[in-house]
């Protein structure tokens, strides 16, 4: 009997301490998982917070530097480019440089009459030298036009009548004018966004003037201040080589001296203007 009961309460205890120990490490281990998945949750959390923001950062700093370059390149003035110098019978790179080296230019240019019905009845041939300033260049030009007077100007009916030559086509006389000046040129590479390809730039110019116009017909020399604007699109084929076109536009009011006393200025004046198309050169130094 006692036997009996030693092995009952022995079964009772095999039975009893693990259905107790089950339930007590069950819960202690379902409270440390929460807890740890509520810190892995927060943590995770402050992990995608952060990488958020430095994703919007980055996007941010991209696009305040895409509209700072834009900005720059349309409106910063002038731009310099890194070009690579190739030797095209060796197919091998020689190096590479920029034009932030420029200080100075000498340009040439020929330009002949936008109205290509009357292409060569306007022809001019300008030299120019230019020195670079921070964002600007200091541009001083000389320039002799050759020109039928219907091409540059018309007749002011105060002067008289014109001689008939001057209103048939049969040898008339050119009119030339000598002309010159200072004013400044800004460079910029816009142009590439819209034709691509490595070189190119663009240059606009606003120069002030001084003219001195032969009237042939009369055998008059006028004179007189205008002024002059660029607009041209080049390739730099060499650290100190460039070719382009360009467009021009010139105005000027010129007179001659008064005949008599009280001779008023529109009497004895002629205004001029033409627009020409044509090529230039440079050379940097």
């Amino acid at each position: 009997m006692k036997s009996l009961v030693v092995l009952f309460a022995l079964i009772i205890l095999i039975f009893s301490v693990p259905a107790y120990s089950q339930g007590t490490m069950s819960d202690a281990d379902q409270a440390s998982i929460q807890e740890m998945d509520a810190l892995l949750n927060d943590r995770a959390s402050d992990s995608v917070s952060k990488s958020d923001n430095k994703a919007q950062t980055k996007m941010n700093d991209a696009r305040s530097t895409q509209k700072t370059g834009f900005f720059n390149n349309v409106f910063g003035g002038d731009q310099d480019l890194r070009i690579q110098q190739l030797d095209s019978e060796m197919g091998i790179r020689l190096g590479t440089f920029s034009t932030a080296e420029d200080r100075s230019k000498i340009g040439l240019a020929y330009t002949l009459n936008a109205d290509l019905k009357d292409l060569t009845e306007l022809s001019s041939f300008e030299a120019s030298y230019s020195y670079r300033l921070q964002k600007t260049w200091l541009e001083f030009f000389v320039a002799r036009t050759t020109a039928q007077f219907d091409q540059i100007t018309e007749n002011n009916p105060s002067l008289g009548a014109l001689t008939p030559a001057a209103n048939t086509d049969e040898e008339e006389p050119s009119t030339s004018l000598l002309n010159f000046g200072a004013g400044l040129m800004y460079r910029t590479t816009y142009i590439q966004n819209l034709i691509g390809g490595e070189g190119f730039f663009e240059t606009i110019a606003a120069h002030l003037t001084y003219n001195q116009f032969d009237d042939s017909f009369r055998e008059d020399n006028f004179s007189g201040l205008g002024f002059k604007a660029d607009f041209g699109i080049h390739r730099r084929f060499s650290k100190n080589f460039h070719f382009g076109g360009r467009m021009t536009y010139q105005m000027a009011s010129v007179k001659i001296p008064a005949a008599f006393e009280g001779e008023t200025s529109s009497a004895r004046s002629l205004l001029l203007r033409w627009m020409g198309f044509g090529v230039d050169i440079g050379f940097y130094f």
